[in-house]
């Protein structure tokens, strides 16, 4: 039977931390533990990450087991892929581009030519892609 003492609420134990890598960051690479080596000062053991890349591709929660100088180790303890991968990469003779331009304007479409921005806000870079494609027919 455990004593009231050693129960406590998680947050006077652990932190719970959010982290936004660029997008295209594979999950491989955030589960390295060099990955964190510049941010080792905000991490204690048994502290959380919850890991959502700007393209919102995938969450994944690590734990934080260990941390040195310039090292954070960390083990997963969940990973859920939020978009499919798509396979179809956008056209390469348009005269558009695609890019997640983060949490408002998600993902968007641009003209090469000056970056403007002409569609905003699919939810997925397959939704962009076949909003560019639809575009491109009614506009011919």
């Amino acid at each position: 039977m455990i004593v009231p003492n050693r129960v406590k609420e998680a947050s006077y134990v652990r932190n719970i931390f959010s982290a936004t890598p660029e997008q295209g960051t594979p999950i491989e690479t955030v589960v390295k533990s060099d990955y964190w080596a510049h941010a080792t000062r905000l991490f204690h053991v048994l502290d959380h990450i919850e890991v959502v890349p700007e393209d919102g591709a995938y969450y994944v929660e690590l734990l934080v087991t260990h941390v040195g100088k310039n090292f954070v180790r960390v083990v997963e303890l969940r990973r859920t892929v939020l978009e499919e991968p798509f396979t179809t990469d956008e056209p390469t003779d348009s005269a558009y581009t695609l890019g997640h331009r983060g949490a408002i304007k998600l993902w968007c479409v641009m003209r090469k030519s000056d970056k403007q921005i002409i569609h905003e806000g699919s939810l997925t870079k397959k939704e962009a892609i076949q909003w560019l494609n639809e575009f491109e027919l009614t506009s011919r």
